[in-house]
């Protein structure tokens, strides 16, 4: 288990830099990557649900694409390696939001 901001030292320029050189590495190798977008906020299970049982009739309601653009709000979508964090996985990353005790993964 590898979880950046508590494996990087960030207050530790060598130490940072070191790790951000093999973060790629991380992300590619990984079994499973999570992504935790940030505490939920109204309407995030809701988004959770409707994408996660692929309910495409909801996608066009004024209901989920004001929720989505309220998540795209979320800090971690104005980081910059979220790039890597989204591309590199052999697997689709796991998107969560605020605490879901019911997040599970089979490791390949």
């Amino acid at each position: 288990l590898w979880v950046d901001a508590v494996c990087i030292n960030q207050a530790h320029l060598t130490e940072k830099t070191e790790q951000v050189r093999q973060m790629a590495q991380v992300y590619a190798s990984a079994s499973r990557v999570i992504v935790w977008l940030g505490p939920s906020y109204d309407d995030s299970g809701y988004v959770m649900d409707v994408i996660a049982a692929e309910s495409v009739s909801e996608y066009t309601t004024p209901r989920f694409m004001a929720a989505v653009l309220s998540m795209l709000a979320c800090p971690w979508f104005t980081r910059t390696w979220i790039v890597q964090e989204i591309v590199l996985p052999r697997t689709t990353p796991l998107l969560a939001c605020g605490f879901n005790p019911s997040i599970t993964w089979r490791a390949s």
